[in-house]
């Protein structure tokens, strides 16, 4: 959303979910590599209060307080800089929450420069206890530090607008060593599972149901 509230927004007001990619505060400026089609565009990824617009500022602070208080904290610890950039995306999150139907749910993908912060803001936007998930998305890293461990991985910020949120399991195929480790054993119909007793309550496991993922 490149814009805050803008009228009624009825082509988003039937949205179930929404995924956000943001700037990360990165204090970088990028530009489109050569020979891709973006080539030739540039993106500032640095945040002062001179790209915050003031009428932002001030609603944020007059209509929602205790969003305002969790900008302010995040400014005193780390700048000027990070406030403006929370400013920037508070007014974006209040108009995502009011348009985003009660069984929606948000994911934030942002980086460690600012994923603190950021729920900060979210639990001050969508309620701390419309908080599911902190998802930490890992991926390879050719580049090594000296002086500390490598920077793999980004996070993905998962909220919903109530406890009525829509959700659907993810699972993903079972290896054919896994199924050769766990699932030996079989069903009343000759199937092959995995059976668990959790508490005196027996669990059968299929592999056709997939397994849920240890991480990302």
């Amino acid at each position: 959303m490149d814009s805050p509230h803008s009228g009624n927004r009825r082509n988003f007001l039937t949205s179930v979910g929404w995924l956000l990619d943001p700037p990360f505060n990165s204090n970088r400026n990028y530009s489109a590599p050569i020979g891709s089609e973006a080539a030739g565009a540039a993106f500032k990824d640095t945040w002062t209060f001179s790209e915050v617009d003031n009428v932002w500022h001030g609603e944020i602070a007059e209509k929602e307080p205790a969003i305002y208080e969790a900008i302010s904290a995040s400014g005193i610890t780390h700048g000027k800089g990070m406030k403006s950039y929370l400013i920037m995306m508070a007014v974006r999150l209040i108009e995502m929450k009011r348009v985003l139907k009660p069984t929606g749910s948000i994911y934030l993908h942002c980086d460690p420069t600012a994923s603190h912060y950021l729920k900060m803001l979210m639990d001050a936007v969508f309620g701390k206890e419309n908080f599911k998930n902190e998802i930490v998305w890992c991926y390879a890293n050719a580049g090594r530090s000296k002086k500390k461990f490598a920077q793999k991985h980004d996070v993905i910020l998962f909220y919903s607008k109530s406890e009525k949120y829509a959700w659907t399991d993810y699972r993903i195929p079972v290896s054919e060593a896994y199924l050769e480790s766990h699932y030996r054993q079989k069903d009343g119909k000759g199937r092959r599972c995995r059976i668990r007793v959790d508490a005196g309550k027996k669990r059968i496991y299929y592999p056709e149901d997939g397994m849920i993922c240890n991480d990302w």
